[in-house]
């Protein structure tokens, strides 16, 4: 039996049947697209997570620098004041014996 023939008597079990058919189909490949969506939407946040776990160890290891840094700045800071006053007496002891 042509289905164009079933579908043109609305009050046949064939129209039905083919009605019910279509509309079972499209809602599974509308089931289909929703969970192709989902699958996407989650692949989308591991990535995501992976890169924020990513650039949460670059930020922590540039902070450790960082404080590396500033510890080493602050220890030659000291050091080029301790070596100035040092020179600084040398000089002052040195125009004393000149005098």
């Amino acid at each position: 039996m042509d289905i164009a023939l079933v579908a043109a008597f609305p009050f046949s079990p064939g129209y039905v049947m083919v009605r019910l058919t279509e509309r079972l189909l499209s809602l599974l490949r509308k089931r289909e697209s929703f969970s192709a969506a989902i699958a996407e939407a989650s692949s989308s946040l591991e990535r995501a997570a992976s890169l924020v776990g990513s650039l949460q160890s670059e930020v922590t290891e540039r902070s450790r620098q960082l404080e590396q840094l500033v510890a080493d700045y602050e220890r030659y800071k000291t050091l080029a004041a301790t070596k100035q006053e040092e020179a600084r007496a040398f000089l002052n002891e040195l125009d004393r014996q000149m005098r």
